[in-house]
């Protein structure tokens, strides 16, 4: 905590444990969803996990893990660059409307359940 009562930057290690999430996203990958499920692309390789994965995962943590995770390396900042936020500045960042992400989003699987 800052003198003001402000959080100072996240640092390295709570970015590295954040990002050590992936592993969990990562196991539940699936190619096959039911049709319009809501999904989350996690990577460049086009892998996903349902909404409801998502969600499992990220559910005991403080949210604003989950948009440390979004932010980190996904078209504006990296991750080094968030670990130099305050929890808060992560919320703002992500709350951006400027803030486009390319490699991790949110969509819906089509009428088939694919991608």
């Amino acid at each position: 905590m800052l003198e003001d009562g402000k959080a100072g930057p996240i640092g390295r290690d709570t970015m590295d444990g954040i990002l050590a999430v992936t592993g969990e996203l990562r196991a539940r990958v699936r190619r096959a969803f039911e049709p319009f499920e809501g999904v989350y692309q996690i990577d460049d390789l086009g892998e996903y996990v349902s909404e409801d994965d998502w969600r499992e995962v990220w559910g005991g943590r403080p949210a604003w893990h989950e948009k440390a995770w979004m932010l980190a390396d996904n078209g504006r900042w990296s991750a080094a660059e968030v670990a130099a936020m305050s929890p808060e500045e992560i919320e703002a960042a992500y709350d951006d409307p400027a803030f486009e992400p390319e490699v991790t989003f949110y969509t819906e699987a089509d009428e088939k359940g694919e991608l």
